[in-house]
């Protein structure tokens, strides 16, 4: 294996990193929102902490799957 081989599976090792990373802070909207509310902190504690998921929810056709994700969290 030379080097161009190894950089380019490192550079996909990171990038496959970076993508899980991006999923799991997406998905952390669900345990962050039943947090807040049992704690009883405001939805500005979230809007400050998740300010790109709330991008997605408010200009992408992920609203519905965002609304559904965090009211099963908050059951």
């Amino acid at each position: 294996m030379d080097q161009d081989e190894k950089k380019a599976r490192n550079a996909g090792g990171w990038l496959i990193v970076g993508l899980l990373l991006a999923v799991v802070y997406v998905l952390s909207i669900g345990p962050a929102t039943r947090w807040a509310m049992k704690h009883s902190h405001s939805d500005e504690a979230l809007l400050t902490y998740y300010p790109p998921v709330y991008w997605l929810w408010s200009n992408t056709p992920l609203r519905e799957p965002i609304d559904r994700y965090v009211r099963w969290w908050c059951r």
